[in-house]
């Protein structure tokens, strides 16, 4: 039994399964704004980002901060995440 394949229309369909990968990943950078969106993207630099991104989190909400009522928990509040960035 002999099974026809076309060869090049297998090279052909590889090609185009590569370039449609790669564009989508183009635009998906594009549109996020971000070089890194993934871990596949890269490992490290990605778990630098998310350091990163939780720290500027933490930052802002110390920046926030408005004393008024219990204006003494909010600034040990306050302290305690300022200690915990630290870290």
């Amino acid at each position: 039994m002999k099974i026809n394949t076309n060869l090049s229309s297998l090279i052909v369909q590889s090609g185009l399964k590569t370039s449609t990968n790669g564009l989508n990943q183009a635009i998906e950078r594009m549109t996020t704004g971000f070089k890194i969106n993934h871990a596949k993207d890269n490992a490290a630099n990605y778990s630098i980002s998310t350091k990163l991104s939780s720290k500027i989190s933490g930052y802002q909400s110390v920046n926030g901060f408005r004393p008024g009522s219990n204006s003494k928990l909010k600034l040990r509040m306050v302290l305690m995440g300022i200690n915990l960035l630290m870290q």
